[in-house]
């Protein structure tokens, strides 16, 4: 029986490459979308005149045809008829979820160097800089391989051993399995080998992040939702393509001095007194162990945003200044003793929440 296998990231590089050659040799045809409310960028148009060799049909989709498709899955889902109209309306494929344009193309190793050569991972078919959705179809006209770019959402429609023997074999194709839930090992030496750019820990109950986290060199997003980790390891300075950091803890013990290592970080978020689960007790933010914020932090010249909550932390570094590129910054619900004059010397700033502190505790809400 097939599965959706979906994928945990989006394939990239060599994985990508892979999952194009899968998908012509094993699919029949393959689809492309354009929207109706923006116009293409010169790049995606180039594509679309690339695969014009390999087009079997285009045809287009009004809102007006979408919200009567809609009503009439409703209406039969509520009030069942003969099975065959039902059958009709699921019929739609799944790549027709807005209205647009869609090409139809045969699969060809000539059209695969297009589609390899176009992008460089999977979600990056969105639109405007290039049609939406690659999505591949098998003889049927089922979905094979799915892909709803904007939302970071894809799959591939196999069988379970079949997608075991990829996430096992295919480096990149980090397929998400029902075990790795209560499994945290599992899930670490399938990230370990698949090496993804954006991983996410949460609700695991670990009480440390692997030192081997530092193998990850990809990694561009990292998110840690762990109530009882409270260090995060050396490690982590390794990642120097790193451009998001969150870390939602209970009780956090410092923001590390390596934490200037992460030059390309542009997102940096912080919180204390979070819980992955249903909890009893909530710390106090007075015996939060996060007091200070290490000068290293103005090292991070590509910072856009800097979120720093429910701490004990109460004054500022100057070096935060040297922060050229911070436009929002968040940090309500600390211990600030007064309004940072600092703030006045960040040059493009332009969002500050401050609510919630010593100074001005009759403004938390």
């Amino acid at each position: 029986m097939k599965v959706a296998a979906m994928f945990y990231d989006s394939p990239y590089g060599d994985a990508y490459r892979w999952l194009i050659d899968y998908g012509i040799e094993k699919a029949d045809t393959f689809m492309l979308s354009r929207s109706l409310h923006s116009e293409l960028l010169e790049e995606g148009e180039n594509v679309l005149t690339q695969l014009e060799p390999f087009l079997i049909r285009k045809y287009g989709i009004t809102q007006e045809e979408l919200e009567s498709r809609y009503k009439e899955i409703t209406e039969e889902d509520m009030f069942p008829k003969e099975d065959k109209k039902k059958n009709e309306a699921a019929r739609h494929k799944g790549i027709e979820y807005r209205s647009g344009t869609y090409y139809v193309y045969r699969c060809s190793k000539e059209a695969a160097d297009i589609l390899k050569n176009a992008a460089e991972h999977w979600f990056e078919w969105e639109h405007p800089h290039l049609p939406a959705d690659l999505w591949f179809l098998d003889k049927d006209g089922n979905d094979f391989i799915h892909n709803i770019a904007h939302e970071s959402m894809g799959g591939i429609h196999v069988d379970v051993e079949e997608a075991e023997r990829i996430n096992e074999t295919v480096p990149g194709m980090f397929i998400m399995r029902r075990g790795h839930k209560n499994n945290f090992e599992s899930f670490w030496q399938d990230a370990l080998f698949h090496k993804p750019r954006k991983l996410e820990l949460y609700g695991f109950g670990i009480e440390a992040i692997p030192e081997s986290i530092g193998q990850l060199k990809e990694l561009r997003e990292l998110s840690i939702h762990e109530s009882n980790v409270t260090m995060l390891p050396e490690a982590l300075s390794e990642l120097n393509q790193l451009e998001e950091l969150t870390v939602y803890t209970a009780d956090l013990k410092e923001i590390p001095a390596w934490v200037g290592n992460l030059t390309q970080l542009k997102h940096l978020r912080i919180a204390c007194g979070s819980y992955h689960g249903a909890t009893d007790y909530i710390i106090p933010r007075e015996e939060v162990a996060l007091t200070q914020v290490p000068p290293e932090i103005g090292r991070l010249k590509q910072l856009e945003s800097l979120s720093i909550n429910y701490t004990g932390i109460t004054d500022l570094p100057e070096e935060l200044a040297q922060l050229e590129k911070l436009r929002y910054l968040d940090l309500s619900r600390n211990r600030l003793r007064e309004e940072p004059s600092i703030l006045k010397r960040l040059p493009v700033l332009q969002n500050v929440c401050l609510s919630g502190n010593e100074y001005n505790h009759a403004d938390h809400s």
